[in-house]
């Protein structure tokens, strides 16, 4: 797997992470670490690349905010990092969370911009469900499932592409492009590791892991899943199911 370049647009906003340290005082440490692990990451710099060339991402910053591995705050159209998550994570399945992350936050500032499935953004679902409320609808209950609906197609859709990203780290830091059965199986326990993979896997032995039900890999070969509405609508009742149990929880 041949990785592409990081943009340099997309490098200009990542480093306000090595320049800040008053929020982390270890940024310029962290952000070396981030930065290697995007640099190995094919589906990750081609995410990144997008996003930031079109400016659907404005920055990136650290933040302490508890509870969150991330979060994407769409009112500035930044990603916030949780500084604990690189002294609460141990080393060796650090890169597959933090990917993880990464490319989840930017899922959201894509499904803040639209989707190639036809579904509200969450301003437009949040406007639909204040309309109802503003006409003095006597029912509001359909009017919330949609609106949990769209969310919850938002954030499957983001878990989608985390967990792709994670397999892309694997296969980039191990310098793999055509991976085996079994180097499939070894992607998945990278995920499995990083503390989100039970929201796709299930762990039938020490070494081998299954899909979940109703997800379905593209036809890359990889292992990957495909980011279609079936996968979403799949992956998201595992999501609800699980709650966030995960190593650090995404926004």
């Amino acid at each position: 797997m041949t990785n592409p370049i990081l943009s340099q647009n997309a490098l200009n906003l990542l480093q306000n992470l090595d320049q800040n340290t008053s929020t982390n005082p270890n940024g310029m440490a962290d952000y070396n670490k981030l930065l290697g692990y995007i640099q190995s990451d094919p589906t990750l710099i081609n995410q990144l690349n997008t996003d930031v060339g079109n400016t659907w991402v404005k920055s990136f910053n650290w933040s302490a905010q508890a509870g969150s591995g991330a979060f994407f705050n769409g009112s500035d159209d930044s990603i916030n990092i949780n500084v604990s998550t690189f002294t609460a994570i141990p080393p060796e399945y650090l890169p597959y969370t933090e990917t993880f992350v990464l490319a989840h936050e930017l899922g959201h500032s894509e499904f803040a911009e639209g989707n190639a499935f036809g579904l509200p953004t969450p301003f437009q679902a949040a406007n639909t469900l204040q309309g109802l409320v503003g006409d003095g609808t006597s029912d509001l209950t359909s009017g919330i499932q949609a609106y949990e609906g769209d969310y919850n197609y938002n954030e499957s859709n983001s878990q989608l592409l985390g967990f792709n990203a994670v397999l892309s780290e694997y296969y980039g830091s191990n310098n793999i492009t055509d991976p085996t059965a079994a180097q499939i199986q070894s992607a998945y326990k990278a995920a499995w590791n990083s503390g989100y993979g039970q929201y796709f896997l299930t762990n039938v032995s020490r070494n081998t892991y299954s899909l979940q039900p109703g997800l379905a890999t593209d036809n890359s070969g990889t292992g990957a899943l495909a980011v279609s509405l079936a996968n979403m609508a799949a992956e998201g009742n595992y999501y609800n199911q699980m709650g966030s149990g995960s190593v650090s929880s995404t926004g």
